[in-house]
């Protein structure tokens, strides 16, 4: 039987579900999955072109008959996790493909990518759209390297150059901690470092995201602040903190609006709404005195 997950749940979409897996099974041959060719083809008989609904279960080793509920939308059991994925192994299922299992079988967005450490290709349509919006805005990957950004990102930074890595910019710099991101430790620090915590759990083998956890982790500032977070992680999405505009010279606030492109999970688009004279609700005026910008 399918694997149970707490209670079985509704099937958000049947009849998306069984067209998206019958046509995956039909651009499967027997050899294409390992499977020997002499198990369709009978005495005056030509081996079919797909694979069978058997075949699945002889794939992800379940007991006969589970891929066929599963695939017509049987309400119970309810799958695991671990059986949608070993049925998007088997199917040999895209970013896309998977995302879709989830919203037809579970109407949910899965947790995590079917394949983590894929290369990612982010059209330069983002460009353009980044370009398009009237305030601040950029993209990172899954290790905050910056992919697109637009001028009134760039303007935010000394010299107009923005950093090539948005995290490493906001913990490790010396000029983020003392000018360009007030109130740096209760502000920024702590509430950044459980999302690289968040991020390096769901991307533990990527590699990019990994050299930077043990930058962190070695720093003597942000090391002891990730070794003894208490903060839980919590999305960016309305926050609003202070921010030193360079380019304008100029303390700022800025209430984050993120989002992520469909093609490239563990991507970030974010939209900085800046304002030049309101404080956040929530904030305490107890930082040091700002300094003139400083490089660094």
């Amino acid at each position: 039987m399918v694997e149970v997950a707490g209670a079985a749940g509704s099937i958000g979409d049947k009849p998306a579900l069984k067209a998206l897996l019958s046509k995956l099974r039909s651009q499967l041959g027997p050899a294409d999955v390992g499977l020997p060719v002499s198990r369709y083809a009978g005495k005056g008989r030509r081996p079919a072109s797909g694979l069978r609904q058997s075949d699945i279960d002889l794939l992800t080793d379940r007991s006969p008959g589970t891929y066929s509920r599963f695939e017509s939308g049987s309400e119970r059991p309810r799958p695991t996790e671990s059986y949608l994925l070993a049925v998007a192994r088997a199917l040999r299922m895209t970013e896309e493909d998977w995302r879709a299992l989830w919203l037809y079988r579970l109407n949910s967005h899965p947790p995590y990518p079917l394949k983590p450490e894929a290369s990612v290709v982010i059209g330069e349509h983002w460009q353009d759209i980044v370009d398009d919006y009237g305030g601040p805005a950029y993209i990172t990957d899954r290790a905050w390297k910056v992919r697109f950004y637009n001028q009134r990102f760039a303007d935010i930074f000394p010299n107009g150059i923005p950093p090539e890595n948005t995290m490493e910019w906001m913990v490790l710099s010396r000029y983020s901690r003392e000018v360009g991101l007030p109130d740096w430790e209760n502000s920024w620090a702590r509430l950044v470092l459980p999302q690289l915590r968040a991020a390096y759990n769901q991307f533990p083998q990527n590699r990019e995201l990994g050299l930077l956890v043990r930058k962190v982790e070695k720093d003597p500032v942000a090391g002891p602040l990730y070794a003894s977070l208490d903060e839980s992680y919590r999305q960016p999405d309305g926050d609003t903190r202070f921010l030193w505009h360079a380019g304008r010279n100029e303390r700022v606030t800025v209430t984050m609006g993120p989002s992520m492109p469909l093609a490239a999970p563990g991507f970030l688009l974010m939209h900085l709404l800046l304002n030049y004279r309101a404080k956040p609700s929530n904030w305490r005026d107890h930082t040091h005195p700002l300094s003139a910008p400083i490089g660094g």
